[in-house]
């Protein structure tokens, strides 16, 4: 790579939060702005907005900060430049003329706008720029939108694209779209009007703000803001601005009425009712009640519970393909509404081809990456058959400017409408699409819980795919298959556990078989559970052949337990991980306390006067606060990931990481851990933990149940009053104090009553 330090101009939201990612990525970045002071006020936003913009505070080293006026000349020792400043044509291009006199000749110069045209804004620059010049346009939050639209212009050397999209791909995780230089470029372009025809057909349909969001949210796979909690989100400012801006630019668009503002969103404006930023909009909340707005009177209601039966069934089906496909079947007043807008954003992306890209698959992408849709509109054409697509365009009075293909994808490969032709989907080495590894008939074994599939290579791959990846007796099940599969067959050397889910490495625990148990009073099952997963455990730990855990998301709990037992982990840097059990009343007893135990007490044998309590504290505060990463990089400050373990940037490329780390280790010469025995604290290390509950129970930072729970995770990891200290114990006898402890609190009322408040609520229970 080229590039190796990045210079940012415009220290507002957007370029504050675009340097804190690159910082991320441990590259040295210049921000610059009208002032050092705003600078300034820039970078401590980006540190103090939420959710955070660095994924370690320590990153913010990696930026430094300066002013137009004084700084601007050291543009020329960075290699990339990319302007994000104001949204003024003539604002840019006064920086773009400055920039062309101070920049080195083969630095690479980006703008970030979302609505200007990239060609108007390099057109009175030299040759030599315009070469190196091109549009990136970052979504908001910058970190965790994955989404990245790249806008070559006719001049733009191929190797500088080539160079831009691997760099943010390799080094930011984004996903990289080419976008033609047409007004707010794909996914804007597709997003509002979606958005706006939500906004009309919600009026012409007489449908609630509250129903709008209920039906286009999570039921048809997009994110649960949908639409109307969506715009408060990104502010009611944003989504006029943008929409205003193609409402003037698109004179010859066959839907440009659609992009008319509405009244009501004039009135929000006018009354600056902007959405969070402002403490209402579509939305507010007063005390303990919650308000919306009533968009044909303009006055604030008291929000109201959506209940639409017949959509009670549809909800619950798993795959988002299948309940699109129902309800195309329903024939009723909302489902006619879900078909006259799916239908209308079907029509406007097929008409769109050839404008604002080239082919379907960038278009399904940037709706997929930067609007948080689980299928794009391509797919879901496929989904609901061509025949229907015609029908109903032919019925709601939308024109297609084109014929269409049967279907628009067939295995891996999409319909090229330039070419007439089905085209193979490019895609990089380091991508590995599990559910394609399936469809090929890769699977080993499987059951409903989780699949053992072959990766080639001599590497296997355990893969969970049950409710949010919840750990069950099926899931244990095939771990333990897996290793009876390797520890057999020779020509098999390692595992990988991964998935391809988009939120769960592994949610823990599945809550709701403990919860019956208790209810059946069937303690021995769960005593019996307790230990199947201490032994799985056990045995992932000290296998003979390397294990890596491809890490991500969300990984809790049982989770976190099964990632700390692994050899080693390719952790992705948005990794959410902790032990969290104290929240339902228990403590972590698949190895978890064990674990962290002897990670807290491993230190060279020849370091003396080593003091590890304020490290067993630390971790036991860890465990009893329920403390999750907001990041990878946090994980590893938390001795979760350990020296030796990978972060990556890039999601996608995780299981082709693992696999290459467990050929690398197996190849390498590992044949696995040996057992050592653990010098626990004892009565001293016990006693000085107890003595730090007090000032908690004092300043009501706990709770009195959550002391008495303290306590027992202390006895653990100490081994409790009767145990002298630098006492040697195995990690069985650790495990042991980890299953008692857990079955003499899962027996208690008041952690019951956790337990089935969390899995009623989905939120701890403080009693």
């Amino acid at each position: 790579m080229k590039i190796k330090k990045v210079a940012i101009l415009g220290a507002g939201t957007m370029g504050s939060q675009i340097a804190a990612h690159i910082a991320n990525a441990g590259f040295e970045v210049l921000l610059l702005d009208v002032s050092k002071e705003l600078a300034r006020n820039g970078l401590r936003k980006a540190l103090e907005i939420n959710p955070p913009a660095f994924m370690d505070k320590d990153f913010k080293y990696y930026i430094n900060i300066g002013s137009f006026e004084e700084d601007f000349e050291k543009i020329r020792e960075y290699d990339w430049i990319i302007e994000a400043v104001v949204e003024n044509v003539e604002v840019k291009r006064k920086i773009f003329e400055k920039v062309e006199k101070y920049r080195k000749n083969d630095s690479i110069v980006s703008s970030n706008t979302s609505g200007i045209p990239i060609k108007l804004l390099a057109e009175d620059r030299s040759e030599e720029f315009r070469s190196y010049f091109l549009g990136t346009h970052f979504f908001n939050p910058p970190r965790y939108m994955k989404l990245l639209e790249i806008i070559p212009t006719e001049w733009t050397k191929s190797e500088v694209i080539e160079e831009i999209k691997l760099f943010c791909e390799d080094y930011l995780g984004k996903g990289i779209v080419f976008a033609k230089d047409t007004p707010n470029f794909i996914a804007n372009r597709i997003g509002i009007f979606s958005i706006m025809t939500i906004f009309k057909l919600t009026k012409e349909m007489d449908l609630s703000v509250e129903e709008v969001d209920y039906l286009t949210g999570e039921l048809i796979g997009r994110p649960r803001t949908a639409t109307y909690r969506l715009a408060d989100l990104v502010g009611i400012d944003v989504l006029y601005n943008v929409a205003t801006n193609l409402k003037n630019l698109l004179k010859e668009d066959e839907f440009k009425e659609i992009f008319e503002i509405p009244n009501f969103l004039e009135f929000m404006i006018k009354n600056n009712l902007l959405g969070d930023k402002t403490k209402g909009g579509f939305y507010k909340k007063e005390g303990d009640k919650r308000f919306v707005l009533d968009i044909n009177t303009l006055e604030y209601r008291e929000q109201k519970v959506v209940n639409l039966p017949e959509f009670l069934q549809i909800q619950n089906i798993e795959s988002v393909e299948e309940r699109i496909r129902t309800i195309f079947k329903l024939d009723s007043k909302y489902a006619e509404f879900l078909k006259k807008l799916l239908t209308s954003i079907f029509v406007y992306s097929i008409n769109r081809v050839g404008e604002i890209s080239d082919d379907i698959v960038n278009i399904d992408n940037a709706m997929k990456w930067g609007f948080n849709w689980k299928i794009g509109p391509f797919e879901t054409i496929d989904v609901i058959g061509k025949e229907k697509l015609l029908e109903l365009s032919k019925k709601y009075g939308y024109s297609l400017n084109r014929s269409i293909p049967e279907r628009f994808y067939i295995e891996n490969k999409y319909y090229d409408f330039l070419k007439d032709n089905y085209e193979v989907i490019s895609r990089r080495k380091e991508i590995i699409v599990i559910s394609e590894l399936k469809k090929r008939g890769d699977v080993i074994l499987e059951n409903a819980d989780a699949s053992l599939i072959d990766l080639k290579d001599g590497v296997l791959l355990l893969e969970f795919h049950s409710k949010a990846n919840t750990i069950g007796i099926g899931t244990i099940s095939m771990l333990n298959t897996s290793l009876d599969i390797l520890e057999k067959e020779k020509s098999y050397n390692g595992l990988v556990i991964t998935n391809d889910d988009e939120r769960n490495f592994s949610a823990g625990a599945n809550l709701g078989l403990i919860a019956m148990s208790i209810g059946e009073s069937a303690y021995d099952e769960i005593e019996r559970a307790v230990i199947n997963f201490q032994k799985l455990n056990m045995r992932m730990k000290y296998f003979k052949k390397p294990i890596v855990a491809g890490a991500f998301g969300i990984a809790v709990g049982g989770g976190c337990e099964i990632l700390l037992h692994t050899h080693k982990i390719v952790a992705h840097a948005e990794l959410y991980t902790g032990l969290v059990e104290i929240g339902v009343g228990l403590i972590p007893a698949g190895g978890g306390t064990k674990e962290l135990t002897i990670r807290a007490l491993s230190h060279p044998e020849n370091l003396e006067n080593y003091d590890e309590l304020p490290i067993l504290r630390f971790y036991l505060e860890n465990i009893a606060t329920a403390k999750v990463s907001t990041s990878a990089y946090e994980a590893k400050k938390m001795g979760i990931i350990r020296e030796g373990d990978i972060i990556i940037a890039n999601r996608d490329f995780m299981t082709y990481y693992a696999k290459n780390l467990v050929i690398g280790l197996y190849n390498s010469g590992f044949r696995g851990f040996r057992p050592k025995k653990v010098r626990v604290l004892g009565w001293d290390g016990y006693s000085a933990v107890l003595a730090s509950l007090v000032n908690l129970k004092t300043g009501k930072f706990i709770t009195e149940y959550d002391a008495f729970i303290i306590e027992k995770l202390a006895y653990v990891m100490t081994g409790g009053p009767d145990i002298a200290p630098n006492t040697l114990v195995d990690e069985w006898q650790i495990l042991e104090w980890e299953r008692k402890a857990f079955l003499e609190l899962v027996k208690q009322p008041r952690t019951q009553e956790r337990i089935f408040y969390f899995l009623k609520n989905r939120k701890p229970l403080r009693n």
